[in-house]
């Protein structure tokens, strides 16, 4: 805990071969192979956070929404699951006015546990494709469909423990 992390679809980045040899520098809980590669492999929407929150049994404890300048909303969610002892944040950035289908620009995590964050993206990876959750030291690629209970279990295998998640 205490790191931004970002989360974001390979639809930015699969084929980047340069990003995935820097994620290779990285502590990485997974990194797909250089030819990997998803064709409808996408940006989640408002709605879809919304829905997977909800699917996640995550908890929107509260919502605001600020105008980083005049083209681009911040919508700032607290949230919390049922581990929590307090809310965490989540932060989308997405164009103002646009439609709840539409993509949003990035999700973001500052100091938000990263129980929560899987939680999260698993249930997107349905919806959206396989996604990354990443910070400056680490990262977490999160395959299509795989669920919560076996990415959090293949993490304890790799000698992540409770405590440094």
């Amino acid at each position: 805990m205490g790191t931004t992390n970002s989360i974001f679809s390979i639809a930015e980045v699969q084929e980047d071969a340069e990003f995935t040899v820097y994620l290779t520098e990285l502590n990485s809980y997974a990194t797909p192979s250089i030819d990997y590669f998803e064709v409808d492999a996408r940006k989640p929407t408002i709605n879809e956070i919304y829905h997977s929150l909800n699917k996640a049994e995550i908890t929107i404890l509260n919502e605001r929404l600020d105008l980083d300048n005049e083209d681009l909303t911040i919508h700032v969610f607290e949230i919390k699951d049922n581990e929590s002892d307090y809310g965490e944040d989540l932060t989308l950035r997405y164009k103002t006015n646009q439609s709840l289908d539409d993509p949003i620009e990035s999700i973001g995590g500052i100091k938000t546990h990263y129980r929560i964050l899987i939680k999260l993206v698993t249930q997107l990876t349905k919806l959206c494709g396989s996604m990354y959750i990443l910070n400056p030291y680490e990262s977490f690629f999160i395959e299509r469909n795989k669920t919560y209970n076996e990415i959090w279990s293949s993490l304890l295998k790799k000698n992540y423990t409770e405590e440094n998640l």
